[in-house]
């Protein structure tokens, strides 16, 4: 169990850097009366590993931290990664002798632009291990007051936490879709040879293209104003793992367009088959088919009036 909660911090304090070291300062912290001390600064995680039961931490220049970590917690906008534990040390060494803190912080501001981009662009493996992190705190609870779980709870525990990242991956596809964020869009979708049948739209081998269309369309400006506005929601999901790296998936899809070009609303709903691989340590699509149910397409009345509001920066 130590070892595994080990690994478990390891991978966590990775993920954490990978967000935001590039961007923005991380912020150490860790418990003393009062306020609790910490510095802060641009942090460069050089190394962390699993020593035995301790996990060592080295932030660069002469900066090191280790601890025996007995818990892991993972705010939930992803600016907070505590780690709780004994057996501590740091270098330099400027604790009060005798001192053993309970807890070690790292920290970033929530609501800073670029930590926010980041977080959107690069947080989803983070996610993913928090998602993962609340099943296992549920398994300890119960474990910790005498329940009594299926030898097989901790694999079903991983396989729910892994339909929840596929669940937060399709969500991210359609709010790049109304958001008009092509690299949100593209990023969803494996590097090379996606399969895409989408229709009307068109049938493609790689997410590129598609990609390109969507730009085109999504961006596309009149006077300086977008004129086609998308509204995508999905339902119904039926997600299976065929594996601990891929899995398939249903979708029903409610989609409505405003086209201020020819002054139309377009309101269609259809049925999203997918099928989904881990690649760089994330989920995304590897194969998307759209088949359309029905749709309604009618003119916008005279006295109908778009307000357009905030979009994704389009670089």
């Amino acid at each position: 169990m130590q070892s595994a909660l080990c690994n478990f911090v390891c991978g966590s304090v990775q993920q954490f850097f990978h967000i935001y070291e590039e961007v923005t300062p991380v912020r150490l912290e860790f418990p003393e009366a009062p306020p609790p001390r910490a510095f802060d600064g641009y942090l460069e995680l050089q190394l962390v590993e699993a020593r035995g039961e301790v996990v060592f931490i080295d932030l660069g220049g002469r900066w090191t931290v280790s601890i025996r970590p007995t818990a892991v917690h993972i705010n939930e906008d992803l600016s907070l990664l505590t780690i709780f534990g004994d057996q501590f040390a740091l270098t330099p060494e400027f604790m009060p002798d005798g001192f053993e803190p309970g807890w070690v912080r790292f920290r970033v501001s929530p609501t800073y632009p670029p930590a926010v981009k980041a977080r959107e662009v690069r947080g989803h493996p983070l996610r993913e291990l928090q998602s993962r992190l609340k099943w296992r705190n549920l398994v300890a609870f119960a474990a910790a007051y005498g329940g009594t779980m299926p030898s097989d709870l901790t694999q079903r525990l991983d396989n729910l936490a892994r339909i929840e990242a596929i669940t937060q991956l399709k969500h991210r596809y359609w709010r790049a879709c109304d958001a008009k964020d092509v690299n949100g869009f593209r990023s969803c979708f494996i590097a090379h040879g996606a399969r895409i049948d989408y229709g009307p739209l068109g049938t493609f081998d790689d997410a590129e293209p598609m990609a390109k269309i969507f730009e085109q369309v999504a961006l596309h400006k009149v006077d300086g104003q977008y004129v086609i506005f998308d509204m995508h929601h999905g339902f119904h999901p039926d997600i299976t793992l065929t594996s601990e790296t891929t899995a398939t998936g249903r979708w029903t899809l409610k989609f409505r367009q405003v086209n201020l070009i020819d002054r139309t609303e377009t309101v269609m709903t259809g049925e999203y088959d997918d099928e989904y691989v881990v690649e760089d340590d994330e989920w995304r699509m590897a194969a998307s088919t759209l088949t359309e149910r029905w749709s309604l397409r009618r003119p916008l009345g005279d006295d109908a009036t778009v307000h357009a509001g905030t979009f994704a920066d389009p670089a």
